[in-house]
This record gives structure tokens, C-alpha cells and sequence, in this order.
């Protein structure tokens, strides 16, 4: 009589191959290198960024910002690579499993990350231009409250 056990290894090992191996499957056919690099091809390999990118491709910031110098936090590797990985599991999720594709407006930490790039990136004339306590519609005013179309089209 065989031991129970070797079927389960045999199940484990199975099962941890097809783990590991959808994972190698996926990382390459998602391109998952250039996934993990700052270049803006990245962005693009979504069809749903292609007008997103072209706008970018074709603006002022082209030549001196791409797309995570704007929608990442800069400065801190931690927070750089957690949200890197949050957003891009995110929107592997949604286009792979997840159904239609979610509406690509800024979440509020985007939008944070974004304003605080903006202050960083134009340091020298926008700590005079923006006044944290004026409100626009009971809404702080940021960089974005005026420049919202600045950097790509949106959708």
C-alpha cells in the first residue's frame, strides 16, 4: 500500500509548478521587465493609455518627465516601488481578470504624489504661485486645480 503522502507531494508539486510557471508565462508575455523600468514605453503597452501617450509623447514634459516622475513619489525607494507594484498589479488585475477596464481618473494618492511632483520638479516659482488656503468649491487649490490638462490628455 502506497503512503497518501506521495500523492500529495506529487499534488503540491504539481500545483507549485503551474503556480511558478504561470507566473514566468505572465511576467513574460506582460513584458515584465520593461514593466519594471521608469521608461514611459511601459505605460503605453495598455492600448487604453495609447491617446494618453501620444498626447505626452507630443507635449513639453516629453522631454524632461515621464510618466513616474509625475504619478510616483520621488525621493523615497519604498514608497516609489510599493506604489509602483500597487498600481501595476491593479491594472494587470483589471485587464486580465478583473472585467472592463477601470476609469483611469487620479485616485486621491495619485493626485497627491502628483501635486507634490509638480512643487518639487518647478521648486523655484511654485512655492510663491500656490496658496494652500484658498479654496476653490470648498476644494484646497493645487497645482491641478489650474493645470489639470498640463503633461497628456485625459480621459
Amino acid at each position: 500500500m502506497k503512503k497518501p503522502t506521495n500523492k500529495l507531494l506529487l499534488a503540491l508539486c504539481i500545483f507549485i509548478g503551474i503556480f511558478i510557471g504561470g507566473g514566468i508565462y505572465t511576467f513574460i508575455i506582460a513584458d515584465g521587465f520593461l514593466m519594471m523600468t521608469s521608461k514611459p514605453e511601459a505605460c503605453s503597452k495598455c492600448h487604453i493609455m495609447t491617446d494618453v501617450y501620444d498626447s505626452w509623447a507630443k507635449g513639453e514634459h516629453s522631454s524632461n518627465a515621464g510618466c513616474v516622475d509625475c504619478h510616483l513619489p520621488q525621493g523615497d525607494f519604498m514608497a516609489y516601488w510599493t506604489k509602483k507594484a500597487y498600481h501595476g498589479l491593479k491594472h494587470g488585475y483589471y485587464f486580465t481578470v478583473g472585467g472592463n477596464p477601470p476609469n483611469l481618473e487620479p485616485t486621491e494618492m495619485t493626485h497627491e504624489d502628483v501635486n507634490r511632483n509638480c512643487a518639487t520638479c518647478h521648486k523655484d516659482y511654485a512655492h510663491n504661485a500656490i496658496n494652500a488656503t484658498t479654496n476653490i468649491n470648498s476644494e484646497p487649490l493645487d497645482c491641478l486645480s489650474c493645470h489639470r490638462t498640463i503633461g497628456h490628455l485625459h480621459n
